[in-house]
């Protein structure tokens, strides 16, 4: 299936273990690149597969509750701030404009 997702940056709140963790996987099969915030450090073998599939993927370990470091975590390794997250921890910004961006999408688990 092809989602058109070739090298989008898509955030995944939660996206290091069950459910979060098969999207973000399905994901970096799609082509994209997902960056992952979570509160828990990823389980080594979740890494390393990930990493086979996507290499440029990112992890950052934070509170997602933490509205400041959720945007600091997100917008540090692109040139351009990645969209707007929704989720358990970070609601600033629950609209539609999120899946516009032509260069990130984001996914709260």
């Amino acid at each position: 299936m092809d989602l058109h997702l070739q090298d989008k940056i898509v955030i995944v709140t939660g996206g290091g273990a069950g459910i979060g963790a098969g999207i973000s996987l399905q994901l970096a099969r799609e082509g994209a690149v997902p960056v992952i915030l979570g509160r828990s450090a990823l389980l080594p073998e979740f890494e390393a597969e990930l990493r086979s599939v996507c290499p440029r993927f990112a992890f950052f370990q934070l509170e997602l509750a933490d509205e400041a470091a959720c945007a600091d975590a997100a917008s540090t390794r692109w040139s351009t701030t990645p969209a707007r997250m929704t989720g358990w921890g970070w609601r600033r910004a629950a609209r539609p404009s999120c899946a516009r961006s032509k260069r990130t999408w984001c996914i709260a688990t």
